[in-house]
């Protein structure tokens, strides 16, 4: 991962034109075959290009539901199993719609690296509080129908982060 904040730890010039190029080419490869640029991007996490494909997905997502992030309510969402710990959700929802976002934290506990914590490494571990209906995930676009709980094993099967967009 590419660990660089923002100021004051991040006091340096910007190549902009490197990194409108680097996005662009992203964007390009993620149209062409996500599958693929994910895999790539985890298999290169050095070069900053997961942090770029996370970073450009959740503000698209953000600009098409401006006002669900500007002025919905959120709640924690409570994670049940082998590796709850190792989980943190919430909700943002509203009348508008609904952005569920999941990530995974001390994932060394959960995969030992340098494999990642995806798929069956999560064990029976699962979320509960989702609202019922189907979800789309903005980093790959895979979708997801929820009744009650939701299995980590699922949701993080191709990447240990997750976006999700209410569609029905």
């Amino acid at each position: 991962w590419d660990f660089s904040l923002v100021d004051p730890d991040n006091r340096r010039a910007v190549d902009f034109g490197a990194r409108e190029a680097a996005l662009a080419t992203l964007q390009k490869e993620w149209r062409a075959d996500r599958g693929a640029l994910i895999r790539s991007v985890l298999a290169t996490p050095g070069d900053g290009r997961i942090k770029m494909l996370v970073t450009w997905r959740a503000l698209t997502l953000r600009q098409e539901h401006a006002a669900l992030f500007a002025r919905a309510d959120y709640r924690p969402l409570a994670a049940q199993g082998a590796f709850a710990d190792h989980v943190i959700g919430l909700v943002r929802a509203d009348r508008s719609g609904e952005v569920v976002a999941l990530v995974c934290r001390f994932s060394g506990d959960v995969a030992t690296p340098p494999a990642w914590p995806l798929g069956a490494a999560w064990q029976e571990t699962r979320v509960d509080g989702v609202s019922p209906g189907r979800y789309r995930d903005a980093f790959t676009l895979r979708e997801h129908t929820v009744d009650r709980t939701v299995s980590v094993r699922d949701v993080f099967g191709e990447l240990p982060v997750a976006l999700w967009e209410k569609i029905e």
